[in-house]
């Protein structure tokens, strides 16, 4: 009797776990969501824009990129934010974006297909957005850049394999003929003069390696407040695309210096802000680096990069900047 109790009561268990467990499970909704890369300043930062959110936060001037999908999004706890369920659902929709200012001029932007790249040219990192036919162009270039360096490192190893069999071979041969008080100076000059094989360089053309080829609305607004939304090709406007673009830039721009100490060198502090004072000992040496650096104001920037970041509205935040112009300038365009 007691047993069967106890089966009884086991069955029960774990046909309540399983409840509990799908009841804490987050409850997704489906919902028409902007997802941006926006210019920070040094890079670019992948967001969305929820439903609940009415602004989407761009640095004027500079190239960014939206795209309007059906996606579903749930409350994750633990982070206290809005998350993405991609995998599950992830429709993009087409038509164009119709955007207007304050003063009720409209501008239409249709989607393009785009890639984000970075070069190094002299000491500084340059950003670039290519488009239309020569970001695709770009792009199977690259691709076949990094095909033809896995051939080559594959050629390489044989050809190594083949160098380093040939000197054990010449080695083996010196050992025994001195093991026989025979001279080995011509076995050693050939050794001496094998040349061995030269590595494979890799892609050297990008700094940060283009983007796969995405299509999407490139943004570029001078400073101020617009409203936007997504009509579909047949001229109609998309339920729950309407949202606010509020464009900033920095207020200033200032040097900041990164400072290394000798004894410490792979954790490097920087001196953002000018007020910033570096308290040291003596006891090492500092290497200093400087760099250019721009004041946002700190809501404005934490949800350019998040948009669901926090921030104050009447502080500034310091932000290093890897370009001296930003990508704008560098831009390729279709």
């Amino acid at each position: 009797m007691r047993t069967t109790i106890l089966c009884a009561l086991t069955l029960v268990c774990g046909l309540a776990r399983p409840q509990s467990m799908y009841a804490d499970l987050p409850v997704r909704t489906e919902q028409l969501i902007y997802s941006v890369l926006a210019w920070n300043g040094s890079g670019y930062s992948p967001t969305f824009v929820p439903e609940g959110s009415e602004s989407i936060y761009l640095i004027s001037d500079e190239a960014s990129v939206l795209s309007v999908r059906k996606t579903l999004v749930y409350y994750w706890p633990p982070s206290g934010r809005q998350e993405l369920d991609a995998d599950t659902l992830n429709e993009p929709l087409s038509g164009f974006l119709e955007v207007r200012n304050r003063r009720g001029d409209i501008s239409r932007l249709y989607e393009r297909r785009y890639t984000v790249y970075a070069t190094q040219e002299g000491i500084t990192e340059r950003w670039h957005v290519a488009t239309d036919d020569q970001a695709v162009e770009l792009v199977a270039r690259f691709a076949k850049q990094c095909r033809e360096y896995v051939v080559s490192i594959y050629r390489f190893r044989r050809l190594n394999d083949a160098y380093l069999e040939h000197v054990r071979a010449l080695s083996n041969q010196i050992e025994a003929e001195r093991a026989k008080g025979r001279v080995v100076t011509e076995l050693r000059r050939q050794m001496d003069s094998l040349p061995p094989p030269e590595p494979p360089r890799p892609p050297a053309d990008y700094l940060v390696a283009p983007s796969p080829v995405r299509s999407g609305f490139i943004v570029r607004l001078p400073p101020g407040a617009y409203t936007v939304r997504l009509l579909d090709p047949g001229g109609s406007t998309c339920e729950g695309s309407e949202k606010k673009i509020l464009t900033h830039k920095a207020r200033t721009t200032a040097a900041g210096i990164e400072v290394v100490l000798s004894r410490d060198w792979t954790s490097p502090t920087s001196l953002l802000a000018p007020s910033a004072v570096l308290y040291t000992n003596g006891s090492s040496d500092l290497y200093l680096r400087p760099f250019l650096e721009a004041a946002f104001n700190d809501l404005a920037y934490a949800r350019t990069v998040d948009n669901q970041g926090h921030g104050s509205p009447t502080n500034d935040r310091w932000v290093r900047m890897r370009t001296g112009d930003g990508p704008a300038a560098r831009a390729v365009r279709g």
